[in-house]
């Protein structure tokens, strides 16, 4: 744990100690002389009565945060005389944006660790490099950490920014026993990531941006077209409140569903059931595909490739809700339409153009084949050949 900042420690004298409480979660206890160690919430009220007892002064201070504020608290209801020492001028930074529970995974400090748990110290955070605390649980090979943090709700299956699952790190570096306690807990084995090179992956997502921007956007163009005749048609003295109103209502119109093109992307990796993806403004989204209940293929705006399988349509519930115009506006075929619109409420949206397309389909097919999941006869076939392909 990173010391306080020099010009906010109290003066000490022999026997005096400084508790300071992170907003973190974390404490640590500096002793006169510059001792400093990470204490528990019990070792700080341990330390603060044996103080109080010799004679000697306990310091308090915190940074202004929640976790903080409960460690002072608690110190406080205690009655021993305790002296208030100010929060730092800024606050305090950990290298790398570590937490507490972090240092304590990786340290081994297992009674740290189950306290900042218990006093709801944030288990999901993510340093500077997008490695949660199992992250670190694994990179150290911490299997009585990982047990804990997953306990605590972590997410089992989570890339860091490298798309590296704590699985991943553990079996790279060879931490056998934190690997078979991620596995007991439904880490899936990670597998190679897609094929791309930086030039294919810009391919890809270009080709990505332009077919969602025809998708959603080139059908607005009679519509506005339209609007400007609708306006030039009335009188001139209420023509400036017909075109306010088209303009008010234009907005709406252009962000309506699909929004399931918004919450899908481009493929970057399947770890196990978890499908990567990017999506059109460069954010990580990952796909759950274990908790996919129908799967349907969409086209194309040319005729020629509407029943090509341009995209997936994957039905979750944490997708974007679908309707009928949804569905025509994602070129879904006539064929499937209905049986779509009864099986899904909510969905998101996979690009199949570019040169993952059989590495994405193959892995999907295999997931849906296990878990009987419900798919279109257009997305049978677009499996089918996938499978003929890679053979």
């Amino acid at each position: 744990m990173t010391d306080p900042q020099e010009s906010i420690l109290p003066p000490l004298d022999d026997g005096d100690i400084y508790i300071y409480a992170h907003s973190n979660g974390g404490i640590s206890l500096i002793r006169s002389g510059g001792d400093l160690r990470a204490v528990t919430l019990a070792g700080a009220l341990l330390a603060a009565r044996a103080t109080h007892e010799s004679g000697d002064r306990v310091f308090v201070g915190g940074d202004n945060a929640p976790l903080s504020i409960d460690v002072i608290q608690v110190l406080r209801s205690l009655g021993w005389p305790l002296e208030l020492f100010g929060a730092p001028a800024r606050p305090q930074h950990w290298p790398g944006g570590k937490t507490a529970v972090m240092t304590a995974t990786e340290a081994g400090a297992e009674d740290i660790l189950d306290d900042l748990i218990a006093r709801g110290a944030d288990v999901h955070r993510a340093d500077s490099m997008g490695s949660t605390a199992l992250h670190h649980a694994a990179a150290a090979g911490n299997s009585a950490a990982v047990d804990a943090l997953i306990a605590a709700g972590a997410r089992v299956d989570l890339p860091n920014g490298k798309g590296a699952t704590p699985l991943h790190i553990a079996s790279t570096l060879g931490h056998r026993e934190a690997a078979e306690r991620l596995r007991y807990h439904g880490a899936y084995e990670p597998s190679a990531p897609l094929h791309s090179t930086s030039t294919t992956t810009s391919s890809s997502d270009k080709l990505f941006s332009r077919m969602h921007f025809l998708v959603l956007y080139v059908w607005l163009v009679p519509l506005i077209v339209a609007a400007l005749v609708l306006i030039l048609a009335w009188p001139p003295e209420v023509q400036d409140s017909v075109a306010i109103t088209m303009l008010l209502l234009l907005p709406w119109i252009a962000v309506a569903p699909p929004l399931a093109f918004w919450r899908g992307g481009v493929p970057r990796r399947i770890d196990g059931s978890a499908l990567m993806l990017r999506t059109l403004i460069g954010r990580r989204r990952v796909v759950d595909l274990d908790q996919v209940t129908f799967i349907a293929a969409g086209g194309s705006p040319h005729r020629r490739r509407r029943n090509t399988g341009g995209w997936l349509l994957l039905g979750l519930a944490e997708g974007a809700s679908i309707s009928r115009r949804s569905l025509r506006r994602l070129f879904i075929p006539d064929g499937d339409r209905d049986a779509v619109a009864a099986a899904v409420d909510r969905a998101v949206v996979v690009v199949l153009h570019g040169p993952n397309r059989e590495e994405v389909l193959l892995p999907i097919a295999t997931i849906a084949a296990r878990r009987g999941t419900r798919v279109t006869p257009t997305v049978r076939r677009l499996f089918a050949a996938s499978g003929r392909g890679s053979g």
